[in-house]
C-alpha cells in the first residue's frame, strides 16, 4: 500500500535528520569496511556497531524507496498467462520461455515497476542482467533467512540473506579464499566438498536444476535430485572436482541464466522441430529442399563427432586416463549432442529428424498437427482423382480455445450484454441476431467459401486446370479487429473447382454439415463445460454466395437479386427500387417448384445444403462484401466514368494523372494501398478494392487544382459517391442514419448518374442494386465493413506462394492441406496476438524536454515513474507523434487531436493530444484543419477511442487536410 505524498515526505525529512545526526559517529567508531565484498564480513571485530551500520544502511534504503513512492515488497510474480507463479524474476523470465513458441509472443520484464517489452529472450534476458542485477534471484515475499555456518579461523560467519541465489554467490567468496564447502541444498546427501566455484556451479544446475527458482528455501524437496552413481562417489578431497571438473566459462552470470535451458533436453528437441516446422510454414520450402538441409546436418555433426572424439581422446590419454574410462567419458561428452543424435537413428533413444515422416510424427506428438483427411468422392473407385481435403472444424476449434488470447475474447463475449442504444457497432447488435434469442454462452463461426487460381500467370489450357475452392472458418466471438487478422482463419475443405462443379455441394460439403449439426446440438467442451457452436455467416463474393445459396449464377437473368424478388426491367426503370426481402416461406416453394419444373423459379434454383442448420438459412445469412460490390464495382466503373468526362473536359490528361499518381507520396496507413494508374480506356479503375476507395479518398489530393468548376454535375456525382463509401464503410452508425441513407442519398445519387454518365457506356449493373439494399442489410448485420470478404482473401497467397515454390501439381489440395495445418500448429504454439502495447525506445518522460502550453500542461499531471515513445503498437494499431486522431463530429466540423506525447506508466497507455477542430469544405469532400488558434491539451487512453486508427493528413495548396475512410457519429 502506497502512503500518502505528506506522510512520505514527514517520514523522509526525520530519516534523513537521524542519518545525518548520527551516521557519522556509527560509521566513524565502526572499523573499514570493502564495499560489496561478502568476505569482508568475516574479519568484523565490532558486532555490535556493524549491526547499527547495517540497519542504518536499510533505514535509508527503505526512505529512499518510500520517497521514490516505490513497494519495498512487490512480487510475487504470477504469469500473465497461466496460473504458474515464479517467486523470482530470473525464474520468471524463464517461465515465459514455455509460452514464447511463436514470433507473436511479447516477452515482459515481471518487475511491477518497469515497463520492458521485447520480442527477444536473448534482450530480456540482458535487460534483466543489467538493470535488475542486484533483484533478479530475490523472492520479495520470502521472510526466511538462510545462515551461513563457515567457520574461519576460530569466527563464525554471520553472513544472512533471503536469496538462495545471494547465499550461493557468498560461498562462492569463500570459495575463491580456498575454503571448502559443501552443497547448502538442505538433505542434499553428496557426502563430498568443493574446492573450485565451476565445480560448485555446475553441480547445482545438474543435480538441483530448479535452485534458482525457488527463492529463499533451501528444503524444498523438488531441488533433491541426486543419482546413485554420485552418491557412491569415493569420499576424497577431489572427488567433486573429479565429477565435475567442467568449463568455468559456465560459470559467469550471463549464462547461469540459461544453464536450466540448456540442460533440458525436451525444451533443446522442441527448439530443433521448431526449426523444422517454421521451414515448412513460414519459409514455404520443399520438402526435397528440407530433405538436403536435415541430411546435410547429418553429414556435418558426423564430420564434428569425429573430430570432437579424436581430440578428446588424445588429450585424455595424455593425462594418463584408462582406455575404458576415456571411451566413456568420450561417449557421454557425444551423446550430450542433440542435434547429433537426433538426426542419426543408431544413436541413443529419442526423438528423430532425419525423415519427413519421423518429423511430422514429432509434430503430431508434440504440435497437436493432424493432416487433413482426405474424401474419396467415388468410393467405388479407390484410385479415383476426385477428392478433396478436409481438416475438421472441432479439432482446430478446440486447439484454439487452448490459446490464452483466444480464451480472454471468448470469455469477454460471454460476459457482454447488449445495451439499449441506438448506435450499432457489430454484429451482435444487428436484427438478425437480437430476433433469434441466443444464449449467453455460444460460440459463434463465420464461415468463408471462394474460389481462386492457386497457379500465378496460368496460361492457355492451365488458366483453370488448378483453380480451386476453398473454405474457411474465424470465430465471430473476436472482437471485429481481431477477427481481420489472416491468422484467425483457419482452413475448413479445399478442393478442385471442377470437382466441385461436377458433384454439387451436396455432396462436397456432406462431412462439413455433419460436423456443423454436431457442434449444434452438443457443442464443444470448454473449460469444463459443454458449450454449443453455431454458424453465424457464410461470407464470399455474389458468385460464391448464389452458388451456395441456390441462387441463379447468371446475374444477366431476370431475377438476379438473393435478398428480394426484383426484375432486371425494375431495376432499370428505378435504380433505387428494393422490394420486400425474400422470406423463407417463398424461398421453400419456389426450390420446390424448381425440383418439379427442372428449372429456375424466381431466381432459386435449388435448395441450400445449409439450411438445415439451426440458425441459418439463404434468405438471411448470405451477407453482402462491400469489397466486392462497392470498391471493385460501383467505385470502380462509375469513377472511371467520372474522370473519363473530366478528361473529355480536358480539365486533364490520363498521362497527367499517372504521373501525379507516381509522384504522390501516401502516408501513415494509406501507404500500403497506393492507388493505381488508371486505365486509358475509361471503362473502370486499374487497382483492386482497397486501391480503389484510396483514388475515391485522395482524388481531390491528386488533381484539385485541375478542378475548373465545382459545381460540375461530375464533380456533384463524385462527392455522392465519395459520402455514400463513407457511410457504407463507418465501423459503427446510429440507426437514425439509415433513413437518411436510403431515402435521400442513394436515390439522389442514382437520379445524378442519369444525368452524368452515359447509360450505353456505363450500363446499370446487378452490384448497383444491391448497393441499394446496403441501407437495410446495415439494420440486419451491423457495420458492412466487419463483413468484408479482404481479409479471408489473404489468405490465399500463403497457397499461391507454396505453389509457386514447390512447384507440386501432382495433388497441390493436399500438399495445401497439409502444410496449412503445419502453419496452423505453429502459430497456435504460441499467443495469437498480444493485448499490451510495444513501444519504440521509451525514455523517462521529462517536462523540461517540452516548451510553452505543452510544457506547462506535462507538469500539471501526475506522470511521475511515466515514460515516453515515439511510436507505439496497441492492439495492432501504431501510433506515432503528430498523428491524427477522430474524436467527435459536430454539423460541419469535426474534433480531431494531434498526438504530441505518447506516455506510459505500468500497464497504462496514454496519448497527450492537442484539440483541434477540422472544417468540412462541401465542394471539395475533405476537412481543413485549423492550426490558426492554440489548442486545447488533453489525456486519452487509446481504448476509449471510438475510432483509434489515425488519419493521415495532407498538405493541400497551402492547407492542411485530410480525407475520412468512414462516417463519424455526431454527438
Amino acid at each position: 500500500m502506497r502512503l500518502p505524498f505528506v506522510v512520505q515526505s514527514f517520514i523522509t525529512t526525520i530519516g534523513v535528520v537521524a542519518i545525518i545526526a548520527y551516521g557519522p559517529q556509527l560509521i566513524s567508531n565502526s572499523p573499514p569496511v570493502r564495499e560489496k565484498s561478502p568476505s569482508s564480513l568475516l574479519h568484523q571485530h565490532d558486532s555490535r556497531k556493524n549491526i547499527y551500520c547495517m540497519a542504518l544502511s536499510v533505514l535509508t534504503i527503505c526512505l529512499l524507496l518510500l520517497r521514490a513512492n516505490i513497494e519495498p515488497n512487490p512480487g510475487p510474480f504470477p504469469c500473465r498467462l497461466c496460473s504458474v507463479v515464479p517467486e523470482t524474476i530470473a525464474s520468471s523470465i524463464r517461465h515465459q520461455r514455455f509460452h514464447a513458441r511463436n514470433r507473436s509472443y511479447l516477452y515482459y520484464c515481471p518487475s511491477e515497476d518497469c515497463l520492458f517489452r521485447t520480442s527477444s529472450f536473448a534482450s530480456l534476458n540482458f535487460h534483466v542482467s543489467v538493470q535488475h542485477r542486484e533483484t533478479r534471484h530475490i523472492d520479495p515475499v520470502t521472510t526466511e533467512k538462510i545462515f551461513c555456518n563457515i567457520t574461519v579461523n576460530s569466527v563464525n560467519c554471520d553472513f544472512t540473506s533471503t536469496s538462495l541465489w545471494e547465499y550461493v554467490q557468498h560461498l562462492c567468496q569463500h570459495l575463491n579464499n580456498g575454503i571448502r564447502i559443501r552443497c547448502p541444498i538442505s538433505g542434499c546427501p553428496f557426502p563430498s566438498e568443493f574446492a573450485k566455484q565451476a565445480n560448485f556451479r555446475s553441480y547445482l544446475s545438474q543435480y538441483h536444476k530448479k535452485w534458482r527458482d525457488e527463492g529463499c528455501s533451501i528444503a524444498k524437496e523438488c531441488l533433491r535430485s541426486i543419482p546413485e552413481h554420485i552418491l557412491d562417489a569415493p569420499l576424497n578431497d577431489s572427488s567433486a572436482d573429479t565429477v565435475f571438473n567442467l568449463n568455468e566459462e559456465s560459470a559467469t552470470d550471463y549464462q547461469s541464466n540459461i544453464c536450466c535451458d540448456l540442460l533440458d533436453d525436451q525444451l533443446i528437441l522442441y527448439s530443433i522441430a521448431k526449426f523444422y516446422l517454421h521451414m515448412y510454414a513460414e519459409n514455404l520450402l520443399p520438402q526435397e529442399t528440407i530433405q538436403e538441409i536435415c541430411d546435410s546436418l547429418s553429414f556435418l555433426t558426423e564430420v564434428v563427432h569425429s573430430r570432437i572424439k579424436l581430440i578428446v581422446t588424445r588429450e585424455l590419454q595424455s593425462l594418463d586416463i584408462p582406455q575404458d574410462k576415456s571411451h566413456l567419458l568420450c561417449l557421454k561428452i557425444l551423446n550430450a549432442d542433440l542435434l547429433y543424435s537426433s538426426h542419426h537413428k543408431t544413436s541413443s533413444s529419442g526423438p528423430k529428424f532425419s525423415s519427413h515422416y519421423l518429423r511430422k510424427q514429432y509434430f503430431k506428438d508434440h504440435f497437436g498437427f493432424e493432416e487433413p483427411k482426405q474424401i474419396n468422392l467415388e468410393p467405388d473407385d479407390p484410385d479415383s482423382k476426385n477428392t478433396l481435403q478436409y481438416v475438421s472444424i472441432s479439432q482446430s476449434l478446440s486447439k484454439l480455445l487452448e490459446n490464452p488470447s483466444i480464451q480472454q475474447e471468448v470469455n469477454a463475449s460471454f460476459d457482454k450484454r447488449h445495451e439499449d442504444t441506438d448506435e450499432i457497432r457489430d454484429y451482435t447488435d444487428g436484427t438478425l441476431f437480437r430476433s433469434e434469442n441466443h444464449p449467453a454462452k455460444e460460440i459463434h463461426i463465420n464461415l468463408y467459401q471462394d474460389s481462386f487460381n492457386p497457379v500465378m500467370n496460368a496460361l492457355g489450357s492451365a488458366k483453370n486446370k488448378y483453380k480451386d475452392l476453398v473454405v474457411y472458418f474465424t470465430i465471430a466471438n473476436l472482437r471485429p479487429h481481431l477477427r481481420s487478422l489472416i491468422d484467425t482463419k483457419q482452413l475448413v475443405l479445399i478442393c478442385r473447382e471442377s470437382v466441385f462443379k461436377l458433384f454439387g455441394a451436396k455432396k462436397c460439403l456432406e462431412e462439413l454439415i455433419l460436423e456443423l449439426k454436431q457442434l449444434e446440438s452438443e457443442g464443444i467442451f470448454y473449460k469444463g463445460e459443454w458449450v454449443k457452436v453455431i454458424v453465424q455467416f457464410m461470407l464470399g463474393d455474389n458468385l460464391g454466395q448464389h452458388c451456395i445459396g441456390g441462387f441463379v449464377e447468371n446475374f444477366s437473368s431476370s431475377y438476379m437479386c438473393r435478398f428480394c424478388e426484383i426484375t432486371k426491367e425494375e431495376f432499370r426503370l428505378n435504380p433505387s427500387l428494393t422490394k420486400p426481402s425474400r422470406t423463407i416461406e417463398d424461398y421453400e416453394r419456389n426450390v420446390e417448384w424448381a425440383d418439379l419444373s427442372k428449372k429456375s423459379v424466381r431466381g432459386i434454383k435449388a435448395n441450400c445444403e445449409l439450411n438445415c442448420l439451426q440458425y441459418f438459412h439463404a434468405v438471411s445469412n448470405l451477407p453482402v462484401c462491400i469489397a466486392h460490390d462497392l470498391m471493385e464495382g460501383v467505385v470502380s466503373w462509375d469513377l472511371s466514368g467520372i474522370i473519363a468526362r473530366f478528361v473529355c473536359m480536358k480539365w486533364f490528361s490520363y498521362d497527367l494523372l499517372n504521373r501525379r499518381i507516381e509522384n504522390f507520396k501516401c502516408l501513415g496507413i494509406d501507404s500500403r494501398n497506393k492507388p493505381a494508374l488508371v486505365n486509358k480506356t475509361g471503362e473502370r479503375l486499374g487497382g483492386h478494392a482497397v486501391q480503389n476507395w484510396m483514388m475515391l479518398r485522395l482524388l481531390y489530393f491528386l488533381v484539385g487544382d485541375k478542378i475548373k468548376d465545382f459545381n460540375d454535375p461530375g464533380w456533384i456525382l463524385y462527392l455522392q459517391l465519395k459520402e455514400l463509401c463513407e457511410v457504407f464503410c463507418a465501423p459503427s452508425f446510429k440507426t437514425t442514419q439509415v433513413p437518411y441513407i436510403k431515402d435521400v442519398l442513394i436515390p439522389t445519387y442514382f437520379e445524378m448518374r442519369r444525368s452524368v454518365l452515359s447509360q450505353e457506356e456505363y450500363k446499370l449493373k446487378p452490384k448497383h442494386h444491391y448497393m441499394a439494399h446496403y441501407p437495410e442489410l446495415m439494420l440486419k448485420y451491423g457495420p458492412l465493413i466487419h463483413l468484408w470478404t479482404m481479409p479471408f482473401e489473404q489468405k490465399h497467397k500463403f497457397f499461391k506462394e507454396l505453389l509457386r515454390k514447390t512447384r507440386n501439381f501432382i495433388n497441390p489440395e493436399k500438399s495445401c492441406g497439409v502444410r496449412q495445418q503445419m502453419k496452423f500448429c505453429y502459430i497456435t504454439s504460441g499467443t495469437l496476438f498480444d493485448f499490451g502495447f510495444i513501444e519504440t525506445k521509451p525514455v523517462p518522460l521529462s517536462p523540461q524536454s517540452y516548451k510553452g502550453e505543452l510544457a506547462i500542461f506535462i507538469s500539471s499531471l501526475n506522470l511521475k515513474n511515466s515514460f515516453e515513445s515515439s511510436k507505439v503498437l496497441s492492439c495492432g494499431v501504431t501510433y506515432k507523434k503528430e498523428d491524427t486522431i477522430i474524436l467527435s463530429s459536430s454539423g460541419n466540423c469535426i474534433g480531431i487531436g494531434i498526438i504530441k506525447v505518447i506516455t506510459s506508466r505500468d500497464d497504462t497507455l496514454n496519448l497527450i493530444i492537442e484539440q483541434r477542430q477540422a472544417t468540412f469544405l462541401p465542394d471539395k469532400g475533405i476537412y481543413k484543419i485549423d492550426l490558426d488558434s492554440q489548442g486545447k491539451f488533453n489525456v486519452i487512453s487509446p481504448n476509449l477511442l471510438r475510432y483509434p486508427v489515425p488519419h493521415p493528413v495532407y498538405q493541400c495548396q497551402g492547407m492542411s487536410c485530410l480525407s475520412l475512410k468512414h462516417s463519424i457519429i455526431e454527438d
